[in-house]
Order: C-alpha cells, then sequence, then structure tokens
C-alpha cells in the first residue's frame, strides 16, 4: 500500500473503521481524500462535478442506508484492477 494512503488511514482512523464495517459514506470519503491528495479542504472544494461520487462526497443531505452506489463508467482498467485489490485485501483484513 504506498504512502499517502496510509497516511490517510493513519489520520483519519474513524473514517476508516467505519469505512472498513460498511459505512457507504465513509469509503466514499476515503476515496475523495484519496483522490485530492489527502486535503480536506480540497474534498469541499472539489468541482469535478463529472465524477459520480461528486455529490456524495460530503454526506450532506443523504442517509448512509439510503445511498445508492453510483455506476462507475470512466474509471480506467487499471484503476478498476487496484481498487479490486484494495477491496479484496481489506475485506481477508490485510489492508
Amino acid at each position: 500500500m504506498d504512502r499517502l494512503i496510509l497516511s490517510i488511514y493513519k489520520k483519519h482512523p474513524g473514517l476508516t473503521r467505519k469505512a472498513r464495517t460498511g459505512s457507504k459514506l465513509s469509503a466514499i470519503r476515503l476515496f475523495c481524500l484519496e483522490c485530492l491528495g489527502g486535503s480536506s479542504q480540497d474534498v469541499k472544494g472539489c468541482t469535478d462535478t463529472v465524477c459520480p461520487l461528486w455529490s456524495y462526497r460530503l454526506g450532506k443531505g443523504f442517509q448512509p442506508s439510503e445511498l445508492p452506489l453510483p455506476e462507475i463508467k470512466h474509471v480506467s482498467n487499471e484503476r478498476k484492477a487496484y481498487l479490486a485489490s484494495v477491496l479484496s485485501r481489506s475485506r481477508k483484513g490485510n489492508a
């Protein structure tokens, strides 16, 4: 796992724990933090409205149990493989 992801997990242990136990909003927030280099301010100010997760990045106005998982169409095959490996490791408890 690269240093950026480890530093995000270390800086946000509660968020990481919630994401690993099934919180969709926490998982989205961690994804956004990773995408924007770990900066909470950059997540708040993100202007990438094309991203299917953009409207969920702050978790406003949504109940976690009602949050649908958006279909992601513009992710590269390399990124999909990386995310699948992270998910697989986290399910095994190795992330």
